[in-house]
Order: structure tokens, then sequence, then C-alpha cells
């Protein structure tokens, strides 16, 4: 039999172990914030244990840890990063669940719990994928890198990146591959960059009833949001190696998120998701806080985007911004050898077609994109993610196991 044939057949094996280990993972708290990953992290430790594995634990703060670990083939080939992040988002008010946010129950084919779809499901694929390809390392060729992370949700600072900068010599590779949700048939090949500001707005105040004593902050914040809403829908010129691609996944993507999903993969939005100001309705109010994410298509950069948002403060005496976070657009070249890899592997056990698209979201691909290495993300439907009561299908992640352990087994048997 061959490697492929082989770790199809320990899968199918330990089909009820592969399951609990999943369980076992989302079972492990691991909220972003606070952001304590240890037990989570632990879970996963011990899993590699288990198939004789030794890991390094990387720290930029104590209660983060990053897991690496790696192995080199028979002979000469490529390095293949596996990525990764076992944070997730919080739970949320527990009264909107059916169920603990923690239980990880496995009940009608689905594994039940906070982080099950993002992305604890995929990131317990790629620890499999690579255990089970590392059994078969005497057959392959180049290296192959597990890298996971404890802070991608809040930006990457703790992880993706401080891996990068101070671990490079064990995660830059020569190809990047995640599992973070995509739709079991969709490869993410690139995606949207986000800006995330602060934006302040501060006047002298007063009575409620001397409106004519001092600018109003809430009311200046309302004429600043109409400003900034003719960002919306704003276009900019597509990259032409990705005309193609957004041209062919707009269905796919209305199909993944939803009617009109398809529609702003190439134009910019903008999304107020907190405000606050004032202290009662009889007080002009001295001050507001408008909390804001602006999301750039592909060509566009941040420069662009904060500049446009500068000239609208300019208009307003006693406005201020601050940059939460920016994350750059990035994408990679969709007919890259890996695409093909996981498309073909990802056709064999869906049965449908699996294409190029781009994400709405961010991820910690970005990382590796900007720095000139390939990035792909292929996992589960993102249909729970996030909300009360996220449940990942557990036949999605069987196959997602199945797909990356058979295309990097591909990918390294290349030389």
């Amino acid at each position: 039999m061959s490697p492929k044939e082989l770790i199809l057949s320990a899968i199918a094996r330990d089909e009820d172990r592969i399951i609990d280990f999943l369980a076992r993972l989302v079972r492990a708290p691991s909220p972003n914030p606070p952001g304590d990953t240890r037990q989570a992290m632990s879970v996963i430790d011990a899993e590699l244990r288990r198939f004789g594995i030794p890991s390094r634990l990387l720290f930029a703060k104590d209660e983060m840890p990053n897991l690496v670990a790696d192995f080199r083939g028979a002979r000469s080939g490529p390095h293949l990063v596996l990525n990764g992040h076992v944070d997730v988002f919080p739970a949320g008010d527990e009264a909107g669940w059916s169920r603990s946010p923690w239980s990880g129950l496995v009940q009608d084919g689905y594994v039940h719990g906070r982080g099950a779809v993002d992305m604890k499901a995929g990131t317990a694929a790629l620890v499999l994928a690579f255990a089970y390809l590392h059994g078969h390392r005497d057959s392959l060729g180049g290296r192959l890198t597990l890298a996971l992370v404890s802070d991608e949700e809040t930006g990457g600072r703790y992880g993706a990146e401080f891996l990068l900068k101070e671990h490079s010599e064990l995660v830059l590779g020569d190809c990047y591959v995640n599992a973070e949700p995509s739709s079991v048939d969709a490869i993410e090949v690139g995606e949207k960059g986000a800006v995330h500001l602060r934006i302040g707005m501060r006047t002298a105040g007063g009575h409620g009833a001397y409106t004519h004593q001092s600018p109003n902050a809430i009311r200046l914040m309302g004429e600043l949001q109409h400003d900034l809403n003719r960002l919306h829908g704003k276009r900019y010129e597509t990259p032409a190696d990705l005309a193609p691609v957004i041209t062919e996944c707009r269905a796919v993507i209305d199909r993944l998120v939803g009617k009109g999903g398809g529609d702003i993969i190439d134009v910019v939005t903008v999304n107020y998701g907190a405000i606050k100001g004032g202290s009662s309705a009889n007080v002009l109010a001295p001050d507001c806080v408008l909390e804001v994410d602006i999301r750039m298509p592909a060509g566009m950069t941040g420069a662009t985007i904060l500049a446009s948002v500068k000239d609208v403060l300019a208009k307003y005496e006693g406005a201020s911004m601050e940059v939460i976070n920016l994350m750059e657009p990035s994408w990679s070249d969709s007919r890259h050898p890996m695409v093909g890899h996981l498309s073909r592997n990802a056709e064999r056990f869906s049965n449908r077609d699996v294409v190029p698209v781009l994400s709405l979201g961010a991820s910690d691909a970005r990382f590796w994109r900007q720095i000139g290495i390939p990035g792909y993300s292929y996992g589960p439907s993102p249909d729970t993610m996030g909300a009360p009561d996220e449940a990942v299908k557990i036949s999605e992640y069987l196959n997602i196991l199945k797909v990356h352990a058979l295309a990097a087994c591909d990918y390294l048997s290349e030389t």
C-alpha cells in the first residue's frame, strides 16, 4: 500500500480516537480575550506525545504558549508549514446556549462547543495530519512543520507574528497551509484587509437645555459616521491575477455566507461595532468614542484607508483617531501546486467542485503571504462560527483531516 492509502486506513481505524481528540480540545476553554490557552495546548501536546512526537513550546506571554514540531523527510524537498490556532471567540452570555459552550458534546453527527468550527476542528485535523505523516517520513521529501499559535483572534501579536519575528528559522517554509473555516468546497487563496479604529470626539459639553453653548459630541459623531459611510461600497482596481478568482467565486461566497457576500468581496465595507458617550439625557455630551471596522479589498492598502479617514476627521474639531489593528489584504497565486493538491483531494471526498475563493475575514495566513510565502486555507463550513451553539460536522472534520494529510503527502512527494 502507498503512504496515502496507509494514512487513510489509519484514519478509518482511529476514527473514535480522532473524534474524542477534538471533543477534548473543545472542552479545554481558550477564549481570547482573556487568552489563556495553556489547558488547550496541553491537550495537543499530550496527543503528539501519544504518537511519540516531540514538540517545543515558545512563549511571548506565559499564558499564551505556541507549539512547534517538525520533521525532515528522507530526501531534499520543499518546506511546508501547517498552522492553526487554539484561541477562540469568547462564549458570551451562556444563557443563549442550549448546552455549556465548553461541553465538547458528541451528538447527532456534530461536536458541539465554542471554537469547534473556528478553529479547533481545523487545528485538530492539522495535528493529526502531521502525526500520521510523521509515521511515513521515510517516504517523504523536504520538511514538515506544525506551528500552532495562541493569539489569532486578537491580531496575532503573541502568536504568528511572534513566531515569524523571533523563530523564523522554524516557521518560514516554502508554502503555508491552515484549516480555518472556508467550506469544504472552497480553498481560500487570499483575504480582505481590515483596519480597526477607535475614533474619539471631545467638546466642552454642558447643560442639555443650553444647546447653544457647546456642540454635542454624540451629535458630531453621528455626522462623522455619515461622512465615513461614503467609504462603504467604494471600489478599487482589482489586481489582474485575482480578477478571474473574484469573478468565479462570487456565487460560492453567496452560498457560504449568504446572498450579497459575493458583492462585497471587492469593495470597502464600514461597520460600527461599538459606541459610547455622554452620561444622561439632560447633558450636552462632552465625549463620544466609536469603534470602527473597515474592510478593504485586495489591491487597496491600509495607508489609503487611513488617509481617507483622516480627511473626514479633519472636518471635526476635537476628533481623534487611534489605530487598534491594521491587517493588509493578502493573496497568493491560485495556480500554485498546493491549490491543485488540496482541490483534487477535497473533490475526492466531497464529490463537488472545489474552487479558489477570497475570504471576507482575516486570518494568520496574511503573515506568511506578506513576506512572499504562498498561503492557503481549507477548513469546515463556517455556518455556526462564533455563534451560540457552535458545532462542527464530524464528517467534515474527518474529511478535512484526510484532505490535509493527503495534500501534504503529495506536496512533499513531488521531488
